[in-house]
């Protein structure tokens, strides 16, 4: 199989149908390809959905049911212990990711090889203090974890070998893009639209988006120091 297009779900229930139809559209008849709806114990409506497509369209929609919520990063990895395609995609729910740009993101991998490529967003399609809130925790990030690349985002195209690379990495908290830097240096991007909310509100409020700041530098700056403890230990003991 190609491609695996996961997308964790929480309050999707007016959006996911399109998504899929969008994807449908642009996949179909070029790529062999697999949609994973990852339910992260978001609400009933949304799981009836997953439950209608997956029944509709047995071996092209794949559904988890997470009983707790974990957590965008968590749900994705759930989904990519199932995935069957050489090339894992992720993107969001609420349409605010376009599966046009699926195809780019594949032809830009197959001309550098590319182990991980993101959709760089022109613009962010959110409310101003969001979107200052979310430069402000990307740019601690980028001087917290090596080798982070900067215009990552949860629109990503990643190798398959690369994805199932982060399960040895996994520590107290899931930041996927934080395990992709400590994998590879082999990064592409291409530049996308990024589209308003097609309905709702984020999940993500400023005080959750604050948490998960938090909680990331946490766990990857212990796990980036233990690593520099163990190179300095070795090279003190080598030659």
């Amino acid at each position: 199989m190609d491609i695996s297009v996961i997308v964790p779900v929480y309050n999707g229930e007016n959006t996911i149908e399109e998504l899929f139809e969008r994807t449908v559209n642009v996949l179909g008849g070029r790529y062999s390809f697999e949609v994973i709806f990852v339910h992260d114990s978001g609400t009933r409506g949304s799981r009836e959905v997953i439950s209608r497509l997956a029944s509709a369209f047995p071996g092209r929609v794949k559904s988890i049911y997470l009983l707790l919520n974990g957590g965008q990063h968590s749900a994705i990895l759930e989904g990519i212990k199932v995935a069957q395609g050489d090339f894992i995609v992720t993107m969001d729910e609420d349409l605010q990711h376009d599966p046009a740009f699926i195809p780019v993101l594949k032809e830009k991998q197959s001309e550098g090889s590319h182990d991980v490529v993101y959709a760089r967003f022109r613009k962010l399609e959110h409310p101003c203090i969001r979107a200052r809130m979310s430069k402000l925790v990307r740019d601690i990030l980028l001087k917290i974890i090596p080798g982070l690349c900067p215009y990552y985002s949860p629109y990503r195209l990643i190798r398959r070998e690369t994805a199932l690379g982060m399960f040895s990495l996994r520590n107290g908290y899931d930041f996927i893009d934080g395990y992709l830097a400590r994998l590879t240096d082999r990064y592409g991007f291409i530049d996308a639209e990024h589209y308003r909310r097609a309905d709702g509100k984020s999940s993500y409020s400023y005080r959750k988006l604050i948490k998960h700041a938090v909680l990331i530098a946490l766990n990857h700056s212990k796990v980036n120091s233990s690593f520099l403890t163990r190179r300095v230990h070795k090279g003190r003991h080598s030659g």
